[in-house]
């Protein structure tokens, strides 16, 4: 009888957090609109990448959980429903406007370092790790983009 409890009450807080995951990750994903209400220039899925915010972030990172969405206005970095809330406390999550990309360096084959100006306007630095480099880059206005 005890161990019927124990694991009801096991399921239901594992339910009950499953299901908080799922709410807040689809609040947090309100920022970014329908893919089919914008004009998608790329998009990339498991993509990996750091921000260069402090410490912290900069040895943590996503592994393979980032998408990468690049409109004809703004470039997208976000995770999906049950990341998000950890990729938004180590600044894997952004949205930035087209006009506040800085400049693109070429790490290696499959990393860039991107550079932007967050809504305060100061400075940010972004490891991205994509399988289509030369895809990302083209679609970007030229003048960012430096090897």
């Amino acid at each position: 009888m005890n161990t019927i409890i124990a694991f009801s009450i096991s399921a239901g807080i594992f339910i009950l957090i499953f299901g908080l995951l799922i709410y807040f990750g689809i609040k947090a994903n309100r920022q970014f609109p329908n893919l089919k209400s914008v004009n998608v220039l790329f998009r990339e899925r498991h993509a990996s990448g750091r921000s260069h915010y402090n410490f912290i972030t900069k040895i943590g990172g996503a592994h393979g959980v980032l998408e990468v969405v690049v409109t004809d206005q703004e470039l997208w970095l976000k995770t999906g429903y049950f990341f998000i809330l950890v990729a938004k406390l180590y600044k894997q999550v952004h949205k930035i406007p087209l006009t506040d990309l800085i400049r693109l360096e070429r790490i290696n084959k499959r990393e860039l370092l991107i550079h932007f100006r967050d809504a305060q306007s100061n400075p940010i630095g972004y490891t991205l790790k994509l399988r289509d480099v030369e895809g990302f880059i083209a679609v970007l206005p030229k003048r960012k983009a430096t090897t």
